[in-house]
C-alpha cells in the first residue's frame, strides 16, 4: 500500500464504523418531516392539475364544436345543399343537420357531446325551431359561406373560449379568454 492509502485507511474505518447496538433506521421525527414535505408538494401540484384538466376540457370542447362546423361546411359544399350545426345548450351537445327545401331539418350526424364541465354559454346565431330541439343554429350555404356569429363555451371554473364563424369563408376560429 502506498502512503496515502495507509494514511486514510484509518479515517475510512472511523467514518464507516457503527456501534453494534445502534440500528440504522429512520426516527419518527424524520419520517414525519418527509411526510409533511410530500403532502405540501402534493397539495400544490393537485391545484395545478385540476386547473390543467379543466383547461384541457375547454380546449377539447372548442375543438369538438369546430369539428362539427367543419363537417357541416364540407357537407354543404360537397352535396351542394345547405347544412347547419345545431347548438343544444340544454344538453351541452351539437349536431350537424341538412336543410332541404322544406322547413324540416334532417339530422345527419351523431351528437357531438361536449366534455364534462364544458357548457355552451351563449351564441349570437339565430334560434332555429325546425331542428329536433329549439336550438341556435349555424347555417352554411352550398358555397360554404355562413352568417357571422360567435359561440361562447364556458367551463366550470369560469374560463371561456369564443368560437367565431367568419361569414365569407365559413371558417371557424377559436379565441381563448380568461375571466
Amino acid at each position: 500500500m502506498n502512503f496515502l492509502a495507509k494514511k486514510y485507511q484509518f479515517l475510512v474505518r472511523v467514518v464507516c464504523y457503527t456501534h453494534p447496538m445502534k440500528r440504522s433506521s429512520f426516527t419518527l421525527v424524520e419520517l414525519l418531516v418527509v411526510l409533511a414535505i410530500m403532502s405540501i408538494i402534493l397539495s400544490i401540484s393537485a391545484g395545478y392539475f385540476i386547473g390543467f384538466k379543466s383547461g384541457n376540457a375547454l380546449r377539447l370542447g372548442s375543438q369538438v364544436v369546430v369539428a362539427a362546423l367543419h363537417q357541416a361546411r364540407t357537407m354543404a359544399i360537397t352535396q351542394q345543399s345547405p347544412h347547419g350545426v345545431a347548438l343544444d345548450s340544454s344538453q351541452s351537445r351539437v349536431f350537424v343537420f341538412r336543410k332541404p327545401d322544406g322547413a324540416t331539418r334532417i339530422k345527419v350526424s351523431e351528437d357531438y357531446q361536449l366534455p364534462k364541465g364544458v357548457f355552451i354559454d351563449d351564441s349570437n346565431f339565430r334560434l332555429d325551431t325546425h331542428v329536433e330541439v329549439n336550438a341556435r343554429a349555424v347555417l352554411f350555404s352550398s358555397t360554404g359561406t355562413a352568417t357571422n356569429g360567435s359561440i361562447w363555451l364556458r367551463n366550470s371554473h369560469g374560463k371561456f373560449n369564443t368560437i367565431t364563424v367568419i361569414a365569407p369563408t365559413g371558417r371557424a376560429r377559436i379565441f381563448n379568454h380568461h375571466t
